[in-house]
């Protein structure tokens, strides 16, 4: 019984891979690794700085509540 599930298990999880991976492939245009800097540039304002979610009057509740975690799980 137990290696009837764990077959089981595997089919499952190849067959989900699968869809993900067809899923992923989907998408057109490049990655943009092409430019670190400016990649690094948007991590820096729009991850760290929050820029996005800003926007709205409730993202300064997010940023409290963001850098809570972050100070939390440094």
């Amino acid at each position: 019984l137990l290696l009837a599930l764990i077959v089981a298990a595997h089919g499952v999880f190849a067959y989900r891979a699968l869809l993900i991976y067809r899923l992923v492939h989907l998408g057109q245009g490049k990655l943009g690794i092409d430019d670190p800097g400016g990649r690094f540039r948007d991590l820096l304002v729009k991850g760290f700085g929050q820029t996005l979610v800003l926007r709205k009057p409730s993202g300064i509740g997010h940023l409290v509540i963001f850098y809570g975690f972050f100070a939390l799980t440094w």
